[in-house]
């Protein structure tokens, strides 16, 4: 504060504490203690946080709320404002600018009217998306307040709901000190009572999970899911998680085909493709079973996935063994498309065909990387709007069989699309001539891509959020020069977004397909050594 105002030992005390609990829990945390306005600021956007604590002086601005917030400077204030601008609102807020201190004359406006900056800030806050704030609204004994605040984050972070968290901080506080100060009342909670910031899996007692309907579990597992999307959870909270909640599920005799098939998806989510299939393959065995089409289709999609990996780990042997399997599961497919040709079940023949190409011989290899580009280019043409996914597929897929073919782009393919099924869409029952536009067009297109993306209404879809990076990969593809700073920088975007999106399978799958293009190609290159650098480079 540079001498302009007093520093408040009780606040570095507390918040000191706060981070030690976060710490314990295993959780990462930036300390920003003693710091100039400056260094508080850039700490605050660098990184994207869960939770913000802040303790410190407050000030309400009665002719500009918005304008009210923790002092950081002479002058200068951490509002509600600058928090909205941050990369990712934080889902819970403690502000606690009411602690008491040795107050001189130019310190007395900062205590002036504390509720309402505690009123104002916790209005605001909700309003712009957090989900839960906790402000003092009056002045708090040090001592009682950083007690207030361990046991709260203790009861947070050991998964209760937030109401409960305050309530059992302030039973804590009124019993140790109601004598003398009324530290307990001074917090004021806003949002939602319910809200947890972890949700408990300790298995014990106190949170043992026990269900009376169906729909409980559904909706656990929904927020899992959600969780895992988003990058919100890790591997192992995940893993225990499901598990209790199948648990729960299996004691209370309540598995239906809704919560099998959200279990095979979070073991799909998490990366666990082996464990995914089997319950996949439990939900289509139940009596009663009633599940998605999609379903059938993640199964399909995932079973490849499986085969490869177990192809990778023997050494390459029973090759033969799982070349028949995937057909069997292209097979499969196949039938999906002829029920229904969607632009996605196209897409999961592409994958299929690819990693089949993986597991065959030089000779089949080629036939399957054609087949594989062929169907991403019928998924080109199926999907309503722009699919990234399904043309950077395409391209990359067809860049790889010109490259292995010593073919020019403007030469007509002819592709092998099914051996025992009419292809809907496609003319003939066995082949399919198409011919090609040239590089230049074909950089055109992306392009194209590129800017029909900019005006798309971006949410927080992996996929949608990962295309730009996917664009500029296969736009480096099909140059298939050695510029290292390109592809090193493309790496680093891929690690910017993992950061905020995407769960471990997406993740793995990104990975897996730079292992699928490399493993194809056939001839030793600049773009196999590009593309196996950038796997190492994000493997990491």
């Amino acid at each position: 504060m540079n001498g302009f105002i007093n520093q408040l030992p009780g606040a570095e005390k507390e918040a000191t504490e706060v981070a030690n609990v976060m710490k314990n829990k295993g959780y990462a945390n930036s300390a920003i203690i003693k710091k100039t306005a400056d260094e508080i600021v850039r700490q605050l956007f660098c990184e994207e946080y869960k939770i913000i604590h802040l303790a410190g002086h407050g000030e309400f601005n009665a002719g500009s709320p918005k304008q009210s917030g923790m002092v950081i400077g002479d002058g200068l204030f951490l509002t509600t404002s600058d928090i909205a601008q941050m990369s990712t609102v934080p889902e819970l807020v403690f502000v606690n600018c009411c602690h008491l201190g040795k107050v001189k004359a130019v310190d007395e406006k900062y205590y002036q009217k504390r509720y309402k900056l505690a009123a104002n800030i916790g209005t605001q806050l909700i309003e712009m998306g957090v989900k839960a704030v906790i402000a003092a609204g009056w002045a708090v004994d040090d001592a009682a307040a950083a007690d207030f605040a361990k046991r709260f984050y203790d009861d947070m972070f050991d998964g209760c709901a937030f109401g409960d968290a305050v309530k059992n901080a302030r039973s804590e506080v009124y019993e140790k000190y109601h004598a003398s100060n009324n530290t307990w009342g001074a917090y004021q909670c806003y949002g939602d009572p319910f809200y947890k910031l972890v949700r408990s899996v300790s298995g014990s007692g106190r949170n043992e999970l026990r269900y009376l309907i169906a729909q409980q579990a559904e909706v656990d597992l929904n927020n899992l899911i959600s969780d895992l999307d988003t990058g919100s959870a890790d591997m192992e909270y995940a893993l225990r998680r499901v598990q209790i909640i199948s648990k729960a599920v299996e004691k209370a005799g309540l598995l239906n085909s809704v919560i099998a098939e959200r279990e095979a998806l979070i073991y799909g989510e998490m990366g666990d493709y082996a464990t995914a299939v089997t319950k996949y393959g439990e939900l289509f065995m139940m009596e009663s079973a009633q599940f998605s089409v999609s379903a059938l289709e993640k199964y399909c999609n995932l079973s490849t996935k499986v085969i490869v990996a177990e192809y990778l780990k023997s050494a390459q042997a029973g090759k033969a063994a799982g070349v028949s399997r995937i057909t069997e599961i292209i097979d499969r497919l196949e039938y999906l498309l002829f029920i229904s040709p969607t632009a996605e079940r196209y897409s999961l023949l592409g994958s299929a065909y690819k990693r089949k190409a993986i597991i065959t011989t030089a000779a089949q290899r080629k036939a399957a990387l054609k087949a594989s580009a062929f169907y991403y280019y019928m998924a080109t043409k199926k999907a309503a709007e722009p699919s990234v996914y399904a043309v950077t597929n395409w391209l990359q897929v067809e860049a790889i069989v010109r490259l292995n073919d010593k073919q020019a782009w403007n030469a007509q393919q002819t592709v092998s699309v099914s051996k025992s099924l009419f292809v809907p869409d496609v003319d003939t029952r066995m082949k399919k001539p198409y011919e090609l536009f040239s590089k230049d067009e074909a950089v055109k297109m992306l392009e194209g891509l590129q800017t029909s993306t900019n005006t798309l209404n971006i949410q927080m879809d992996y996929w949608q959020l990962v295309s730009h990076a996917n664009i500029s990969l296969c736009r480096l593809i099909l140059s298939a020069k050695a510029d290292k700073t390109a592809w090193s920088d493309l790496g680093d975007v891929y690690k910017r977004l993992w950061k905020k999106t995407g769960s471990v399978a997406k993740r793995k799958t990104e990975l897996e397909h730079l292992q699928a293009l490399y493993s194809v190609l056939l001839h030793k290159s600049v773009l196999k050594d590009n593309l196996i650098k950038l796997e190492e480079q994000l493997e990491k």
